[in-house]
Parts: C-alpha cells; structure tokens; sequence
C-alpha cells in the first residue's frame, strides 16, 4: 500500500519542524509532515529511517532513535543528536530510492572539545573515540611519532584547530621527564600535527599527559620496554645502586662475609641509560645465572625467571676463605652481564659456657654445656671440646655426649665441698670460655637428681642400632632405681628395677643399662613414640622421678 501510494503521489514532500539550534545529547521534539502538492497526506501509515547529515559523514549512530512512525501522514517523536556542528535530517523508507532532507540546523557540543593523541596504528572513530590497533609498547630510545587530533565531545574531527598545547611523560613512580619531544611540547599546535617522543627509561605504565586551556585534557598510557642491551646489575651485602653511570652506581659494599655462611645476592634489571627498570618485558621468562670464579665450592640458589620482578634475591655461601668474582648473566639476551668481587674470610668461631645452675649445693650436681657457633649464630659442629676446672675444688665427669646437630658438648660437675666458688673451662684448639660456679653448703634432706642427667642414645632406636643406652647420673645414697616405658596410651611396655650396688645402681656416679626394644614378654614393640621414666630411692623414699621422649623405628 505504501509503495503504491508513494507512486501516484509524485509531488510527495516531507515538512520537518525542529529547533533551529539544539545541544547534543539532550533530547528534542521533533515534528513531520508528509504533503502532497501542500495538503496533508493523512493517508500515509509507515516507518521511516533517519539519519544525520554531518561534516564528518551521514550515519544513523548520530542520533536516537533513528526510526519514525507515521500515522495519518504525520509522525511526532523526541530525538537526540550525538554529534556537534552544521547538520541536516536525511529521511527514507524502506525499499525505495527516495530519499527527502530537513533543513539545516545547529547542534552545540555538550562539553570542550578533545585533545586525542594517535600512536602508530591508532585511528579516531566518531562516538568511539580512539582505536588503538596495537599494544602501546615502545622501547627507551625508540623514536615514537604522536600524532595530536581535535575533535568535538563525540570524536568527530574538528580541521584546522589551533591551541597552545603541553605534553609530558610521567612514570609510574611520578618522576619528569624522562622524556624529550620533538618539537618541543609547548606552543601552538593544528589538528593533525606530529610530535615524536623519545623515553629515557624503562616503565610498566607511562602516562603521556596533554593538558591546553582550551580543550579537554587527555592521558594516554604507554609502556616502554628496556631498550637493547638492557642490563643486569648484581649487587652483594651492603651495596646500593643509584641510576647513572654503572661505574659508580654502586656503593656501600660490605667485605665483611666468612666462609660457610649464607648472605643475600641481589640481581636488578636496567635500561640503557641505568635507570631501574619496572616491568621485565621481553626477558620475563628469562632465568638469571651465575658464573664464579674460582667455582670451587660456591652455590648460589634458586635459579629464577624474573616472572613480574625485576629484582630478585638469591642465597650465596662460600665454602672457602679466598676473593671471588661472580658475574650475573641471562643466557641467549642481549641482557649485558655484571660482575663484582667479594673477599671472603675466615670466620671467628665462638665458644661459649652456660650452666643449668650458677648456684648449687654441695651434695647436688651440675651441667655444664659449651657450645661453638659462628659470628652468624649457626652452630658449628665437628669440634671435640676439653673441660677442667681452673679454680675451686670438685670433679667433672667426662664428656658423655656431642651432638653434631646442636653443636654442643657437656659435662657432669660434682662439688664435693661447700663454700666456694668453682671455675671450669672449656676449650677447643683455638677456642675458649669459662663460666663459675658458686656452691653452697648442702641439705642433709636434699637428694636431687636432675632433669638433663637422663639420656637415651641412639634415638630413635632402630634395627641398625640393635640397642640404645639409657644413661643417668645418680646423687649419693641410693637404694633402688626403677626404669619404666610406657607407650603413648599409658600401658606399661617394660620395666627394670636395679639395687644399690648392682649394674645401673651405683650411687654418685653414672650409670647405664641397655634396652633392646623389646617389651616383658620378650616381643619386639611397634614402631612409634614411648614415655621412659627413671625413679631414684632412698630406702622407701623416691627421691625424684625423670621422664623423657623416645622413639623407635623399625
């Protein structure tokens, strides 16, 4: 019905009543007729396109909605415009080639107009704004031309614009510049002009700032890889490195580190201008390593990728008094390597003295333990230690036990006399403390037996082992001595009772039985955790009872 209609209607028009002058985005009322040779043609029931006819192109995204419904001739609507400049309303129907226009009008923008920076690749689409094609990544030193656009609020290009402009370069840690621009970034610029920039360092994130007094600033994020050959700088204990010439970057190196013991490396990446680099790049799946000189005896561990570091920290030892150089590379780069020189010593080990008691009677024992330690506080195992007493009267027991583990040895002291003072010394071949000892006069009703004079070794015990020895140290006077394991359930496993005199019951002095893990049927027990206790008598009167931890692992 419609085309036919429009046939016979030859002189069809179209009246459009709008204002003459509107602000984009806010909506206006729109009016239109469709007459025939002046008179309304209230026969005509369809739905029409539009379109707006603008500078910079025709298109149906420049206004909402950009359809219209007639009825009886005559379509009433509320439309917005997208777009700022000299326009007019396109208008047709579906399946015809017909095609009628309004008159023109003016659309105001909305805001300032843009300032838009197009890197190589980009393009400026209306209502879109800028399309970046490709990753904003550059290399430091890459000359990079920026090219500078205006346009109104929707993106749509406003020719032979001019504005004094600025532009800078900020990265993420705030410092400016970094940067240079050519020509210099102050002046006056017209749409389409070119600026090329250059960075200076290295940066995850960069924000290239466009900033004038007459259009809307913009910022542009931009990430600048190390430039070939970026840098690796390895930095040991105490050394800091300031950007700038390498030579002299780094300061505050600490010679001051001993054979054996472990300290920290420090690898960071650079650009080619010495400055911290903050993103890895291209080299983040790179795997830094280490080349030392002499290698004898030098680890240094883990090897890592910088993943999203670029600084990483390595644990370094060196076995071996001596002056070393290592050197940090990343093999198959054009990372240039760095080297450094530490000279390592030999370390001045520590003996010390502690006691369980300064303060003792004289019918009550004491342990004296020394234990040797680097200056870093590791124990240092290996060395056999020599006890005496230098002042005062009493009698030490031998050395019972070591413990390469701990670092530690000990030894029994037994006063014997009260009233004085006992000084005992411990020694290695180049080593040596003392500790001293204050004894006071005894209490006939004290019988003490302490806590450290029970031992079990080998723990656990196991079929290598065949047995393990449970060794106590027993004050005077004691009649009978009670071994006792239980299993962690509180079941009694084996028991032993001696009597003064037989073997593991001879007062004052040490003693020692053997256990051969089996219980008191003769049964090897299970593997697992047991509770061994040790009850001392005088007569009928238990003086004390010790309880320890002991394994046994089949």
């Amino acid at each position: 019905m419609i085309n036919l209609l429009l046939n016979i209607l030859v002189a069809l028009s179209f009246d459009f009543y709008l204002p003459d002058t509107s602000t984009a985005g806010q909506a206006v009322n729109l009016r239109i007729e469709a007459m025939d040779n002046g008179t309304l043609v209230d026969t005509l029931n369809a739905v029409g396109f539009l379109e707006l006819e603008t500078p910079f192109g025709t298109s149906s995204s420049y206004l909402s909605p950009y359809t219209v419904t007639f009825v009886n001739g005559i379509s009433t609507s509320t439309v917005s415009f997208f777009c700022a400049g000299y326009v007019r309303l396109k208008l047709s129907f579906p399946g015809m080639d017909s095609t009628w226009y309004s008159q023109y009008f003016t659309v105001l923008p909305d805001q300032y107009s843009k300032i838009n920076l197009l890197f190589p690749g980009d393009s400026l689409r209306p209502l879109e704004g800028v399309i970046h094609t490709v990753p904003l990544v550059f290399s430091v030193g890459e000359y990079v031309p920026v090219r500078i656009v205006y346009s109104d609020a929707y993106y749509n290009i406003i020719p032979g614009q001019t504005d004094s402009l600025s532009l800078m370069l900020w990265d993420t840690l705030g410092q400016n510049p970094y940067a240079s621009f050519s020509p210099y970034a102050s002046g006056d610029f017209t749409t389409w002009d070119t600026v090329i920039l250059q960075a200076r360092r290295a940066s995850q994130y960069a924000y290239l700032i466009a900033s004038s007094q007459n259009f809307q600033d913009t910022t542009d994020y931009i990430y600048f890889t190390p430039a070939s050959p970026a840098r690796v700088v390895l930095l040991f204990p105490g050394e800091t490195y300031t950007p700038g010439n390498p030579a002299t970057g780094k300061s505050g190196l600490s010679q001051n580190q001993y054979a054996g013991n472990d300290f920290q490396l420090t690898v960071i990446l650079t650009d080619i201008f010495h400055n911290r680099v903050l993103s890895p790049g291209v080299y983040a799946q790179d795997t830094v390593k280490f080349v030392a000189s002499p290698g004898s005896g030098v680890s240094i561990n883990p090897l890592r990728e910088f993943g999203d570091s670029t600084k990483l920290s390595y644990i370094a030892n060196f076995a071996y008094p001596g002056t070393y150089w290592v050197t940090a590379y990343v093999e198959g780069t054009s990372l240039s390597p760095d080297s450094s020189s530490v000279t390592v010593t030999q370390r001045p080990d520590i003996i010390s003295l502690t006691a369980s008691k300064v303060i003792i009677r004289s019918n009550e024992i004491d342990t004296i333990f020394a234990k040797v330690t680097a200056q870093s506080g590791y124990p240092v195992a290996g060395q056999e230690v020599r006890f005496s007493i230098v002042s005062g009267s009493g009698s030490l027991i031998p050395l019972i036990s070591y413990t390469n583990i701990q670092g530690t040895a000990y030894t029994i002291l037994n006063p014997g006399l009260g009233g004085q003072f006992i000084t005992v010394k411990g020694e290695t071949d180049s080593l040596s403390d003392t500790i001293r000892i204050e004894v006071l006069e005894s209490r006939e009703d004290t019988m003490t037996l302490f806590a450290d004079s029970l031992y079990f070794y080998p723990s656990p015990l196991n079929s290598d082992n065949k047995v393990s020895n449970i060794e106590y140290l027993l004050p005077n006077s004691v009649t009978k001595v009670e071994i006792r394991i239980f299993d962690p359930f509180g079941h009694l496993v084996y028991s032993k009772t001696v009597y003064e005199g037989e073997e593991g019951a001879i007062p004052g002095t040490w003693n020692r039985i053997t256990w051969d893990g089996k219980n008191n049927h003769g049964k090897k027990v299970q593997s697992g955790m047991y509770i061994l206790t040790l009850s001392a008598y005088r007569n009928s009167q238990k003086i004390k009872s010790l309880k320890k931890r002991i394994g046994v692992l089949w």
